[in-house]
């Protein structure tokens, strides 16, 4: 487990630096869906809405905190299944 979650801080880091030295067009919900996808979540959870909410409760509980902060750290916080 702890391995795992190393390989996804590594993944997001150099994720987190690419997108500070990318494009500045490169938009939000392009970088939480990366983390999304780098973290190993389901990308099935990522489809959406025709007003772009996302279908899976949990995806938009975290779409909203990733939003709001900014912070690869709370997409993972949010994600995680409520139960």
């Amino acid at each position: 487990m702890l391995e795992n979650t190393t390989a996804i801080e590594d993944a997001v880091d150099h994720i987190e630096t690419a997108v500070e030295t990318s494009a500045p067009a490169r938009s939000v919900r392009d970088e939480f869906e990366t983390i999304w996808r780098v973290a190993g979540l389901p990308t099935c959870h990522l489809s959406r809405y025709a007003d772009g909410t996302y279908k899976a409760s949990y995806a938009m509980r975290a779409w909203d905190t990733y939003a709001a902060t900014r912070k690869w750290r709370a997409v993972l916080g949010a994600a995680k299944p409520r139960g």
